[in-house]
């Protein structure tokens, strides 16, 4: 969940993921459209993350997401473009 300039985003499928991390992905520019949706694996509250994230609101929609191989893939990145 993020919060910012007053409006809370929350991780959910819209979320776009990958494995790797190639020049400028992290740039509002880039061009994630060969990056897939992640994948949710649960709301707030399930494994791994239970409810013991400090901080985090009790009652939060935002969704455990991660690449389609929750198992298998040991590192992913995230992108989420905020326009306004």
């Amino acid at each position: 969940e993020i919060d910012w300039d007053g409006v809370t985003f929350v991780s959910d499928t819209s979320w776009k993921v990958s494995t790797t991390a190639p020049a400028g992905w992290n740039q509002g520019s880039f061009d994630d459209s060969a990056w897939y949706n992640a994948t949710s694996y649960g709301t707030y509250g399930v494994r791994p993350w239970r409810t013991g994230v400090a901080g985090f609101p009790a009652g939060s929609s935002a969704e455990w997401i991660w690449t389609n191989d929750n198992d298998g893939d040991n590192q992913a990145y995230f992108r989420l473009v905020i326009s306004g």
